[in-house]
């Protein structure tokens, strides 16, 4: 996935989160206007976590993102944390998120 694709679907992200929390407004103009750093080959992969991280807080959750990304730079798997909502549980956290869509898509490894 390159800068162009993670930027979109970050943007993506973006667009599902609301506007009723002053705070997280103000965040998530910051990303959507963000351009990434030639400088830091790594910025990208940073601000799409910060956009699921953004994303976890919009929805009642700890503000923690997380990607899974291969050999080539592309990232194959994201999410956020899942603690507190839908309901609780324990398990959820953004790292286990990602790890649970990685082993369940991938169960003959």
């Amino acid at each position: 996935m390159n800068k162009e694709n993670i930027k979109e679907s970050g943007v993506k992200e973006l667009e599902k989160i609301g506007l009723e929390n002053e705070n997280i407004s103000k965040w998530k103009t910051r990303l959507q206007y963000y351009e990434f750093k030639e400088a830091y080959p790594d910025d990208k992969y940073v601000w799409l976590t910060d956009v699921l991280a953004l994303k976890a807080v919009d929805s009642g959750n700890f503000g923690v993102g997380c990607i899974l990304v291969d050999l080539h730079g592309n990232v194959v798997f994201q999410g956020h944390n899942e603690v507190f909502n839908p309901y609780f549980r324990s398990d959820r956290h953004a790292e286990m998120v990602v790890m649970d869509d990685f082993e369940d898509t991938h169960r003959d490894i």
